[in-house]
């Protein structure tokens, strides 16, 4: 079950996040995160405003999923995240660097 991220919606996860979760922020990606007991369980929040187009709000979740794939410190960790991007990402070298350093500073 660690190895696999599960999406993360009930509205009092979301509540709890908004509540006691650690907020980081850098370079236009903020996370909120909260321990848990339930494994890794991933939301994300893209604004239609800020990503105009649906192609581009999905291209950022497959990015941070295959992130979040990726990361070998993060596979016996139980994290509820909430990752929401407030500017267009345009590269994906830049995303990455910026959401590892966050995801790091997590532990």
């Amino acid at each position: 079950m660690a190895n696999k991220i599960i999406p993360l919606s009930l509205k009092k996860d979301f509540t709890k996040l908004y509540e006691e979760g650690a907020v980081l922020k850098k370079g236009g990606i903020v996370l909120r995160c909260v321990k848990n007991k339930k494994g890794l369980r991933v939301a994300f929040g893209l604004s239609g405003k800020i990503v105009r187009t649906a192609v581009k709000r999905n291209r950022i979740k497959r990015w941070s999923r295959q992130i979040l794939r990726e990361a070998v410190f993060l596979k016996k960790i139980s994290l509820d995240i909430l990752i929401t991007v407030v500017t267009e990402q345009k590269s994906y070298e830049r995303f990455k660097k910026n959401f590892e350093y966050l995801l790091e500073q997590t532990l």
